[in-house]
């Protein structure tokens, strides 16, 4: 929530991960200043992510003291208390899925994708050539050839109708005409 009581973004879009990760962190941050007299916001973010990593509380207890919190009993009792809060974890909020960790959900996909990319196979050399073959380009004599039909063809059509003008005209024949241009 914001400092006037609204609900902050996360919140009025439903996203509730966001809000339960920022009030987690907000716990964690609580729980330290009373075991250590501190807290920071960037050591609640890692120590929510020590408890994410340890497969159970006593060796969440074992890091933390190993990162210098006192070995006493109430930092077993703030691993356990946190290894209980964490979502996807026994005793904690069920995470969306059926409580399926996102990294097994991913490495399920991976699988996935993996096998049906094992079904594709490369195409084989000769496939390639027939499909090249099918769409065939003219050689360059049969490109020469059509070019010179097309100029032949061209010459004829001005010929025929340089004719029908001359005939419109005054009735002036081909071979008076050829006489005239020769």
């Amino acid at each position: 929530n914001t400092e006037r009581g609204r609900p902050s973004r996360g919140e009025q879009e439903g996203d509730t991960t966001m809000s339960d990760d920022r009030a987690l962190r907000s716990w964690v941050s609580d729980q330290l200043h009373a075991l250590v007299g501190f807290a920071e916001g960037s050591l609640a973010a890692y120590v929510v992510a020590l408890g994410k990593k340890a497969s159970n509380p006593s060796a969440l207890a074992q890091q933390l003291v190993a990162q210098g919190l006192p070995s006493s009993g109430a930092t077993k009792s703030f691993a356990a208390d946190l290894m209980g809060r964490l979502p996807g974890r026994a005793g904690g909020k069920a995470k969306a899925g059926g409580g399926v960790s996102e990294q097994k959900k991913d490495e399920r996909e991976a699988a996935q994708a993996a096998e049906r990319n094992r079904k594709y196979a490369m195409l084989e050399e000769d496939d390639e050539e027939e499909a090249a073959d099918a769409v065939k380009k003219p050689s360059k004599e049969e490109r020469k050839a059509g070019k010179a039909a097309d100029k032949a063809e061209r010459k004829e059509e001005k010929r025929s109708a340089k004719q029908m003008r001359k005939a419109g005209a005054g009735g002036v024949s081909d071979e008076e005409d050829e006489e005239a241009v020769v």
